[in-house]
């Protein structure tokens, strides 16, 4: 079982993270004897106000007693257990934390995060909505492209049965295109969940008619109203008579014989906030059938007091939509969502504190379920729009939709446990929490009944790295974790199968490293974006398919893994959008939001096709199947994964009719150990305080835990691995397939110069280069720097001219192929040069800079070429019907390699000529011996120049988007340090050119962010300049000294070794000099430094290199040696450490370290001291290292006459 164990150990190593006390705190004099653990607090607490309550995540021990948190919350819901932990949801004031984070079981107190889901646009763009009557066939040519059609047509298959979850904004199922797509229960309740309590409306407002069915306001019920503040999660009060005139007219009802029976008609307000709208909605609740049951919603949509036959009556069954056409003209003014679903009551506003609420027959409450951004039914209309309103049809028309609201406020694990079939069950015992209310706590778990099969995810987090430092954490987080977990087969629970996860990469490319949290999840489907430029009929010319858009993100993942995993359409499509207004009902939509839940559809139909003509498949199954069949654009792994969904291709391989399935459970043994290398060294008690087993030896358990890609995980440069890829021939028929590795490399490169005036915009020029057809091309425009600030840039367009004879370039001429346009001076564009059909023209358009300026444009191309790193034996394979055969990878780390390395084996089945592309990577891992020295990293000039490129950057940064743009390079190493001496690593990154600026942050082999330079970062994705040293160079350091080093007094008796583990550099490049071509891409260079720090002498008992004990009497002065080994010239500051109770007698002590110096410390016993044990620990300031750290001296005293 080992993957088993590794992914339940994976899970809890992110966390144990030491705890976070800041470098100037005062700690408690240590204690030796006894350890003790100290739960994570993360840092963002102090930010907050201490008396406002806030969401959080608690790690804590799945044992965990959760009346323990009775003093401080009044709500708390834990996820199944995780093997020995669980994550708890719940609110807390901040002020209260510190206490938290003392009780018993607890790990790990976490703030909540908040997730981004804006979409790029087309700045050519005229509108972003198209009004009805506008629509072309060209907006249908999506499901053409990536063959959904043909699937529909051929096969019948739709997504009929399949159930796909929408996690965003919100689903507008009032819109007609959704509405029939609508998921629900087996009674026919709708399947909708709002986590963020987003669409709760406070009914419990009682008016009693005086039979006339005019209400009047503060007469026949009160004129100060309870209602509910979803973006405050409390309860207010709401003046009526700012939305009526006084009186509420309910005379309709009798017309359609709906009055109470009761007479009692309960009246809320529903405060509702859209991205497009926000209002104040007249909700009325009545008993029309049996009295005291309340069946029946009426919405004041017009916002006029007066109920109209448009305005209800709304229930959740025949008439759940809450849509209103005011005109009666066949066309809808607006809608609101619809009524129904289920609500998780966040904020306790109910006595049934924390439980998921659902329909009130009581009349307490209304659901109404609504997209309060748009971006959620857009999602949902690309998956499974069923475009009878617009035509507009989704990907898997037949599939059924659940929508999540759970971005507002970032529910996330709730969403996803509701979502796959988890459900909150509460105990028993009901508490009362003082100034707070009544208490239910309770935990998530598998009711043996899946709700979504497919999970679709179209959001994400930037700035991982700024977590991992201001947190102390890794790059592996609470979500990514639970990701994997959820795509695992009977991991949470025995019966649970498995969902499967489908996340979008983000949208901060073209640099590398760019895909966001969660889209590194190992398991989950990782979506990037290519383009469909079917929709440039708006701009008055046409264009072609299949290119990567720059601004989809890029590989690879923080630990070297190939992301993303597929591409889909993103830039740009048709869909339906909320209701709004009674002229706009679709818009165009993008970004690999677009792209996640396209690729959510397609799965669908894969899913029931599957089941058709199989079995019940794992998740996992389907992903390897869409990977297996994806249609190759000539890009590198870190930016197309296996390549453009085909949705026919994939069901031909589910029917037996040709292709190869392939599959690996390799990738995820050689990703978990290297997650083990990046995270369980940095966590204490692992194996002491909580006991967990951990084990790498394999047991054959892996055949739930699969990829197509295969990761090779961190390799020590020198040696080899090894693993295996399993392929399987589905069809009747024999096939022979051939498999060949291969990646690309430069082979052109030309530049030219050009000077760009304001009446050369939206006018084409010729490239004036040849373009070899069948290569990769990837085109820089390179400006000044000087010329492009946050909310400058320039639109860079290449299009196909085809002339119609006349030799002049006309815009009904030309298809555009791809374009770049953020705002920096690096304008960066790739594609397959066998799209073009005539002759390559180019444009340059320029948003905010005034007069003329200068640029260079690059053109290289990309040729395929078999990499020396990468064998797959036998390289033919013959199977027959239904046979499966397993091939060898062989990854070779040779001498001189360093970071990730990408490539592909490509994989042709002879018969029909389909080509299937596995992603291949891995990461080199230098492992250095000599640390008397300093250790250059440099690149050299003879490699070849391939797409990732270690020691080599291209700026690409976009001031306009988030933090995540750039490029990314993540460089590991490893140090021999057998002996435990070495205490830190002084890191030195340089480049040549003035006006380049790169981040660098420094992770120890624990696995802990522990220095960054200086970063600058102002917003979204905008830096300026700055290093430590104001020169191009920048340095940080590494701690590399274990546990008591650093804080002797957090970890007490507990010693930690990082020796043999991994260390890291993180390179952000934010800004790009460019100046000189031939430079472009700039190279830089690592210079590591190397200091040991090791008592030498003059011991009694060494506990570690930093740790001894001396024994001495009363009166007596002993004498330690401590040695300094250092690769550079550096000062050195001693000092008693302020706890001390029998301090140093001979410090402080300032000296220099020329490759060894060894300093006496002295220690003076008073002639008075009782027998005992004394601390004489010293304080190390190394240089200009920006903390200081600890060499630990124990002094056990003998007592005069004792």
């Amino acid at each position: 079982m080992r993957i088993k164990v590794l992914a339940l150990l994976v899970i809890l190593a992110v966390f144990l993270a030491p705890t976070y006390t800041p470098l100037s705190a005062q700690p408690t004099s240590p204690n030796r004897e006894t350890p003790t653990w100290k739960a994570y607090i993360d840092p963002g607490f102090l930010s907050q106000d201490p008396d406002l309550p806030v969401r959080a995540i608690l790690v804590v021990g799945k044992d965990f007693n959760y009346s323990l948190l009775l003093p401080y919350t009044r709500v708390a819901r834990g996820t199944p257990p995780i093997g020995n932990l669980k994550l708890i949801r719940t609110v807390i004031k901040p002020k209260d934390v510190a206490k938290i984070s003392e009780l018993e079981g607890v790990v790990g107190v976490f703030l909540d995060k908040r997730l981004h889901y804006e979409v790029p646009l087309d700045p050519e763009l005229k509108t972003s909505v198209v009004e009805k009557g506008e629509v072309e066939p060209q907006m249908y040519q999506i499901v053409d492209l990536v063959r959904a059609s043909d699937v529909w047509t051929e096969y019948g298959y739709t997504g009929k049965g399949v159930t796909v979850a929408i996690v965003d904004t919100g689903v507008d199922f009032g819109h007609p295109d959704l509405y029939p797509a609508m998921a629900r229960n087996a009674t026919g309740y709708p399947l909708y969940f709002d986590p963020d309590e987003m669409g709760l409306v406070l009914t419990n407002n009682t008016y009693v008619d005086d039979g006339d069915l005019i209400l009047t306001v503060g007469v026949e019920g009160p004129r100060n109203i309870s209602y509910y503040i979803p973006w405050m999660g409390a309860v207010g009060k709401f003046d009526l008579l700012t939305i009526t005139p006084g009186t509420i007219d309910l005379t309709y009802l009798n017309t359609i014989g709906y009055t109470s029976q009761s007479g009692e008609y309960h009246v809320g307000v529903a405060e509702w906030q859209g991205g497009y709208y926000y209002g104040y909605y007249l909700v009325i609740f009545v008993d029309n059938g049996t009295a005291g049951r309340y069946e029946a919603v009426f919405i004041d949509l017009d916002q006029d007091a007066v109920i109209e036959d448009f305005e209800g009556p709304f229930d959740w069954g025949h008439r759940a939509a809450v849509i209103g056409d005011f005109n009666h003209d066949g066309i809808l003014n607006m809608s609101l969502g619809v009524v129904g679903g289920y609500t998780l009551d966040w904020w306790g506003i109910f006595d049934t504190t924390g439980q998921i609420l659902e329909w009130d027959y009581e009349g307490r409450w209304v659901l109404l379920q609504y997209d309060y951004y748009g971006h959620g039914t857009q999602c949902a209309s690309t998956a499974a729009g069923r475009g009878g309103y617009t035509g507009l049809m989704g990907i898997a028309p037949g599939a059924k939709l659940i929508g999540v609201t759970a971005l507002y406020l970032g529910d996330i694990i709730e969403a996803w446990l509701w979502a796959a079939g988890f459900d909150l069950e509460t105990y028993n015992d009901i508490e009362v929490v003082p100034m707070y209310g009544t208490v239910v706590y309770g935990e998530w778990t598998y009711t043996g009944e899946h709700k979504a099969d497919i999970i679709s995810n179209s959001w994400g987090w930037s700035s991982w790295v700024e977590g991992s430092y201001y947190e102390w954490w890794f790059w592996y987080d609470v979500l990514t974790i639970l990701e994997d977990a959820l795509m695992i087969p009977y991991l949470l629970d025995p019966e649970y199968t498995g969902t499967l996860m489908v996340q979008a990469a983000g949208n901060g490319g073209p640099g590398f490293g760019t895909v966001t949290e969660t889209g590194y999840s190992i398991l989950a489907l990782t979506v990037g974006a290519s383009t469909s430029y079917h929709y440039t009929w708006t701009y008055g010319y046409s264009g072609y398919n299949d290119t990567i858009i720059f601004w989809s993100a890029r590989g690879p993942t923080p630990l070297g893994f190939s992301k993303p995993d597929i591409v889909a359409v993103g830039a740009y499509g048709f869909t339906a959008i909320p209701l709004y207004s009674g002229a706009i009902w679709w818009g165009l939509f993008g970004g690999t939001s677009m792209a996640t839940p396209m690729t959510a559809g397609a799965a669908a139909i894969v899913y029931e096709a599957f089941r058709d003509l199989w079995y019940e498949p794992f998740p996992e199954t389907i992903k390897c199947i869409l990977m297996s069949t994806a249609t190759d654009l000539m890009e590198d792994p870190y930016s197309q994964g296996a390549g453009r969904i085909d949705i026919y291709r994939a069901v031909k391989l589910v029917a037996g009719e040709g292709g190869v399935f392939i599959v690996t459970g390799d990738s995820w043994n050689n990703a978990l150990e290297a997650i083990e290398d990046a995270w369980m060294s940095a966590f204490l008690h692992l194996n002491t305080s909580l006991g967990l087993p951990f084990s790498t030896t394999p047991d054959g358990w892996y055949g739930n835990a699969v990829t197509e890609s295969f990761y090779g995980g961190f390799i020590r440069t020198g040696t080899i691995k090894r693993g295996q890829v399993y392929l399987f021939n589905p069809s009747g028929v024999r096939r022979t397939y051939k498999l060949m590795p291969f990646t690309y490399c430069l082979v052109k490169s030309t530049s030219f110069t050009m000077t760009i005036t304001p009446n050369m915009y939206y006018t084409y020029h010729p490239i004036p280069v040849r373009i070899t057809p069948g290569r990769r091309v990837v085109i820089t425009m390179i400006g000044s720097l000087e010329d492009y600030y946050e909310g400058n840039y320039s639109q860079f367009n290449v299009f196909d001219w085809v002339d119609d004879g006349d030799g002049v370039i006309e815009t009904d001429e030309v298809y555009r192929i791809a374009d770049s346009y953020n705002e920096g001076n690096v304008q960066y564009l790739t594609f397959n040069s066998s799209l073009i059909r005539g002759v390559p023209v180019f444009r340059i358009i320029s948003m905010g800079i005034q007069g003329n300026f200068t640029v260079t444009v690059k053109v290289e191309e990309w040729d395929t070429y078999i990499p020396h790193w990468v064998r797959v034996t036998p390289g033919w394979v013959s199977l027959g019907p239904g046979e499966s055969a397993f091939v060898t990878v062989t990854i070779m780390a040779k001498p001189g390699m360093i970071g990730p390395y990408e490539a592909y084996i490509k994989v042709v089945d002879t018969t029909t000529g389909y080509k299937s592309l596995i992603p291949v990577s891995f990461v080199a891992v230098p492992y250095i011996r000599n640390t008397w020295i300093k250790y250059k990293i440099t690149s050299s000039s003879s490699q070849k120049l391939q797409p990732y490129d270690a020691l080599r950057v291209r700026g690409v940064y976009d001031q306009g988007w988030r933090y995540e743009t750039g490029d990314w390079r993540v460089l590991f190493f490893n140090v021999k340090d057998e002996d435990d001496k070495l205490v830190a690593i002084k890191a030195t990154v340089s480049w040549k050119y003035p006006n380049t600026d790169i981040n660098v942050h420094g992770v120890g082999g624990h696995g802990i962010v522990w220095d960054q330079g200086v970063t600058n970062y102002q917003s979204d994705g905008n830096f300026t300049w700055g290093t430590r040293t104001g020169t191009t160079e920048e340095y940080v350091w590494i701690w590399d000294g274990g546990y008591y080093g650093l804080w002797p007094y957090l970890y007490p008796g507990f010693y930690r070794s990082v020796t043999g583990e991994n260390r890291a550099l993180i390179l952000h490049n934010v800004l790009i000099d460019g100046s000189v071509p031939a430079d472009f891409p700039e190279s830089y260079e690592v210079t590591l430094d190397f200091y040991k720090v090791y008592f030498s002498g003059g011991y009694d008992v060494k506990h570690a290199s930093r740790f001894v004990e001396v024994n001495a009497t009363a009166g007596e002065t002993v004498v330690v040696w401590l040695t300094f080994e250092s690769s550079e010239i550096i000062d050195v500051t001693l000092n008693v450490a302020w706890y001390d109770d029998m301090p140093p007698t001979n410090l402080p002590l300032s000296f220099t370290v020329v490759g060894k110096t060894t300093v006496p410390i002295e220690i003076t016993v008073p002639a008075d001291t009782p027998t005992g044990t004394y601390t004489a620990d010293v304080e190390v300031q190394l240089g200009n290292m920006p903390y200081t750290f600890y060499c630990w001296i124990t002094v056990n005293v003998q007592g005069i006459g004792e």
